[in-house]
């Protein structure tokens, strides 16, 4: 224990005063579920399902695509339904290799990746609560504030649309905790630690897996600090805390080394600096009064102008009143350590308004990976809870009881009177109605009095507090929190989500289907009112990911990474006027179906599109290989666009006859039979990416980059069969790592957790 706990044990009321008896992390937890049972009864039940935003059109979709492979018994790799192919595990935020994604794959859809998202925001706020707990020597009425904030603020409900932000949110707490037992116990505590960090290493939201270790490692600092005069204790206190992170990375380096090569060969750009969607520069006064400023969306959720990330990260005014009380009545390092990182993370989510932004993205380029500012409330999210819960453990010091209550009060009344203020001023904005305003800030104002009075009489109680008053609190926080704004995950018949109703024509088994730039405005620009109608029309238009859930081949889709090539391809297609496409590339890419001109969310369809494996084209060598598709009056039927290192290699000179049979497409594999008279080319319109391996009558031949973004390779004269397979060796050697020290630390515990035999007696020999 710290001295910072041993300092708060001493003057902490016994411990049955704070906890009633059954409010534990278990029976904690259990509450929560109901609350969030109370919230989406339809969607526990499975006859409604989210949707809303990335939900329908990211989330499920590669939850579906995902569930499709496992039971095929496939590892999903590769990805052949968007962009000419792209790498699927390897995007990391697919949670193809997260262990609890077994919830989805094992039950069906979507009712089970409904669950999953909200069994998360439960493991959320049980973490915390054990947290704030260890923090406060078991102070279980602080611990249950933090918890509830924590797991059903604006935020955490927002982020209900990504199952693996949601995953990593759910973790947060869980990491930091048994991280940092790690560094100061050691022994099987580092393997604890190792297997809690992989598990969120594998949840896949970079930004906050990364704020997650920036917090657990300034928190060893303080300890660093604590213990500078004792250099062996810091040496130890460090070789822990490295030790457990590396085995979190060797246990994630099936996804870490694949997500790494990707990148590597992507084409992420560095939006940093691009200062989209940042908080705006009065988007702190959203903290209190959740509508301030907003505008509301056709489907009921509000949002504020020209940030559309998070439509919500209100945290409730006792939060915020007791974060500041905890800088007031604790003047610890710790303390101080989340108030900075509170106001750094407020700060930073302003962008250019905040000023510190623009100074990071000059100074610190490593940090142009994040796409939107806004994405730094995160930190105050996950703080401000923890301060608060601090704060009502330090008024239960004898010398807090008197004073305290008057500083609470100050600080409410206080808080009431700006979300008043604020209120009137957010009828300038026009975008909520007066009543919703009047009607939202009266409601914030009464039920912060009222969790006012129950939290001050919880602690003024001079004997144990029943559970009831316990519960009674938790409660109106949680009614707080969940009717701050109308509600943020509109819902559908689950009947909208089931796959395979929707049919795009096309002439072969893999004829692709290309949404245009005037469809994806207007899909991604307007909202319906009715849920069923605007899901639909997104699914009938095929945007996002929606293709995944009908097993229709796009150029397009929507990911965090793409391959370069194939992506600057499809731009040439997706941003010409959708009657002027180049024909010749969209023939080669196989394009069959395109958004219609005249109808909305109508089809057209193309005939002369190639089938995904053509054969015989004349190579076409040239020495930039940046050259335009534009530029070159090419017919892909006739020629290929090859580098000119090629040139002497290559026996294949001329356009020859190849007759290609017993065609057989997979995700992993492509096979077929080849029949030429001369040496020739046969080219694929699927992406060039290095791990796909070619073999012509089982023995391996180059895989050439072929129309600057593609596959092609040569075949000699005569009947050959050719097989084409998906050969991962990161994920490889990724997954031998992971595997050996998964069974290393598993066989750790196991050894560690047996009984020590007596002092004075030798380990019986034998049986």
């Amino acid at each position: 224990m710290s001295g910072q706990e041993t300092h708060v044990a001493a003057h902490a009321p016994p411990f049955k005063r704070w906890a009633g008896p059954t409010l534990t992390p278990l029976t904690f937890g259990l509450f929560l579920a109901l609350l969030l049972l109370a919230m989406f009864p339809q969607v526990w039940s499975g006859s409604e399902s989210f949707f809303f935003r990335d939900f329908g059109i990211f989330g499920y979709p590669l939850a579906h695509y995902h569930r499709e492979a496992f039971w095929r018994g496939e590892v999903p790799l590769w990805n052949p339904l968007n962009n000419c192919g792209l790498p699927f595990l390897a995007q990391w935020n697919t949670l193809t290799l997260y262990p609890l994604s077994l919830i989805y794959l094992l039950f069906p859809l979507p009712w089970s990746l409904n669950v999953f998202c909200l069994l998360h925001l439960v493991l959320a706020g049980t973490g915390m609560f054990v947290l704030v707990s260890r923090w406060t020597a078991g102070n279980r009425l602080a611990a249950a504030l933090a918890g509830t904030v924590f797991a059903l603020n604006g935020l955490a409900l927002n982020c209900l649309m990504w199952p693996n932000n949601v995953a990593a949110l759910g973790w947060m707490p869980w990491v930091i905790l048994s991280t940092q037992s790690a560094w100061r116990f050691g022994g099987r505590k580092i393997a604890i630690a190792a297997l809690v960090g992989a598990i969120s290493m594998l949840a896949g939201a970079p930004e906050i897996i990364v704020f997650t270790w920036m917090i657990a490692g300034l928190l060893l600092t303080l300890d660093l600090w604590r213990t500078r005069k004792q250099l062996r204790v810091m040496s130890r206190l460090l070789a822990r805390f490295a030790t457990a992170f590396a085995f979190v990375l060797l246990l994630a380096a099936a996804q870490l080394l694949p997500f790494a090569d990707l990148a590597l060969h992507s084409n992420r750009g560095q939006n940093f600096e691009n200062n989209t969607w940042p908080m705006p520069s009065w988007g702190w006064l959203n903290l209190l009064t959740p509508l301030f400023g907003c505008y509301r969306s056709p489907l009921g959720v509000f949002f504020q102008p020209n940030q559309d990330w998070a439509s919500s990260y209100y945290v409730g005014a006792l939060c915020l009143v007791l974060a500041l009380g905890a800088w007031y009545w604790r003047r610890e390092r710790r303390v101080m350590l989340f108030v900075l990182l509170s106001l750094f993370g407020l700060v930073m989510a302003l962008g250019y308004h905040g000023g510190l932004y623009k100074l990071l993205a000059d100074t610190l380029p490593l940090l142009k990976f994040m796409r939107f500012p806004i994405k730094f409330v995160v930190l105050p999210v996950f703080c401000l809870p923890v301060l608060a819960g601090l704060a009502v453990a330090a008024l239960a010091r004898p010398s807090r009881m008197a004073t305290a209550p008057k500083l609470v009060w100050t600080g409410m009344i206080l808080a009431g009177l700006l979300i008043g203020i604020t209120t009137m001023l957010g009828l300038r904005f026009e975008y909520a109605s007066a009543a919703a305003l009047f009607y939202n800030g009266g409601c914030r104002i009464m039920l912060g009095a009222g969790l006012t009075v129950l939290l001050l009489a919880n602690i003024r109680t001079s004997s144990s507090p029943s559970q009831w008053m316990q519960y009674g609190f938790i409660a109106l926080l949680a009614l707080d929190l969940l009717t701050h704004v109308p509600p943020q995950n509109p819902t559908v018949p689950v009947a909208a989500c089931q796959p395979n109703q929707i049919a795009v024509d096309s002439q072969s088994g893999f004829g692709r289907a290309l949404m245009t730039k005037p469809t994806h405005d207007r899909l991604y620009g307007s909202m319906l009112t009715n849920a069923v109608a605007d899901y639909t029309g997104r699914r009938l238009g095929l945007f996002g990911n929606c293709n995944l859930l009908d097993g229709t081949p796009t150029p397009d889709g929507f990911y965090s990474l793409y391959l370069p090539g194939p992506r600057s391809l499809w731009e040439l297609t997706f941003f010409a006027p959708s009657n002027r496409i180049p024909e010749r590339l969209a023939d080669f890419m196989g394009i069959q179906q395109v958004s219609s001109t005249r109808q909305f969310l109508a089809w057209e369809p193309r005939t002369n599109a190639l089938p995904l494996i053509t054969g015989g084209q004349a190579p076409w060598f040239v020495p930039k290989w940046e050259a335009d598709w534009t530029d070159l009056p090419m017919d892909p039927r006739a020629g290929v666009l090859l580098s000119q290192r090629y040139a002497n290699t290559l026996r294949a000179t001329n356009r020859v006859t190849i007759a290609i049979r017993k065609v057989s497409i997979q995700a992993h594999a492509i096979r077929f039979e080849t029949d030429a008279p001369q040496a020739g080319l046969v080219v694929l319109a699927q992406s060039y990416y290095h791990p796909w391996r070619a073999f012509v009558d089982q023995q391996e031949t180059p895989i050439l980059k072929a129309n600057l973004a593609f596959q092609a390779l040569e075949v000699p004269a005569g009947k050959h069969a050719i097989e084409l397979v998906y050969r991962d060796w990161w994920f490889r050697i990724g997954a031998l790592l992971s595997g050996v020290t998964l069974v290393g630390l598993l066989g750790w515990l196991l050894r560690s957790s047996r009984p020590s035999p007596p002092r004075g007696r030798r380990c019986p020999q034998g049986g």
